[in-house]
């Protein structure tokens, strides 16, 4: 496809018609999916109708791999449970994007249903233009500004490239864990930080490694 001067050339624009598995096809009606459903599933899988394609299309939490294959979930769940047995103040930071907002939520009610008032959580949220992606050099003096100070900070969805910020909040007592998607920096993980949780790093067992911000 040739864009041109503001508009498309119609004369270059080619459909291109997806090669179908006709096994895949008939196995996906089979298993109760619409014609069209059938033909994505057709189109994109290769070989039997396999029980991934069943996983993927009737989900189950019997198919997640276990949490604990996360490389530092261990030192996480012990930190985070001697902070909510101990009525420390929890900080979550999260992005403004979808991924991080619903990562933030999914932190919000986890601590709300294990018993953490609302004063004892504190949301930071970067600001599209004043923080941008990530723990950024404004967001942290946020967190350092706050009336209620946390003892503990939990990222969502990021923090894996801001080793310099997070130092900088080790060395003024506060805790940080890191759970994250994204890419693994050249020089590593943040190693200022007390747990670094991310399906992409080399010595992480957790079999997907492309699992979202909430899903980590």
């Amino acid at each position: 496809m040739v864009e041109e001067a503001g508009g498309l050339d119609e004369d270059s624009i080619k459909i291109l018609i997806r090669d179908r598995d006709q096994q895949v096809y008939e196995e996906a009606i089979m298993h109760g999916l619409t014609d069209l459903q059938a033909r994505i599933a057709a189109g994109r899988a290769g070989g039997d109708f396999t029980e991934d394609w069943i996983s993927l299309i009737f989900p189950s939490l019997n198919n997640l791999s276990h949490p604990q294959l996360l490389q530092d979930s261990d030192t996480a769940v012990k930190r985070l449970s001697e902070a909510v047995q101990s009525n420390e103040i929890i900080g979550i930071v999260t992005d403004y994007d979808v991924d991080g907002l619903c990562s933030h939520a999914i932190l919000y009610e986890a601590f709300k249903r294990f018993g953490v008032s609302n004063d004892r959580i504190q949301s930071f949220i970067g600001h599209r233009l004043q923080d941008g992606y990530g723990l950024s050099e404004s967001l942290t003096e946020t967190i350092l500004k706050s009336s209620s100070r946390p003892s503990i900070i939990i990222t969502a969805d990021c923090g894996i490239s801001d080793s310099p910020r997070i130092k900088k909040l080790a060395s003024l007592g506060i805790d940080v864990i890191v759970t994250d998607h994204h890419l693994i920096p050249q020089e590593g993980p943040p190693g200022e930080a007390l747990a670094v949780i991310n399906p992409v790093r080399g010595d992480c067992a957790y079999p997907d490694k492309q699992i979202s911000g909430c899903m980590v």
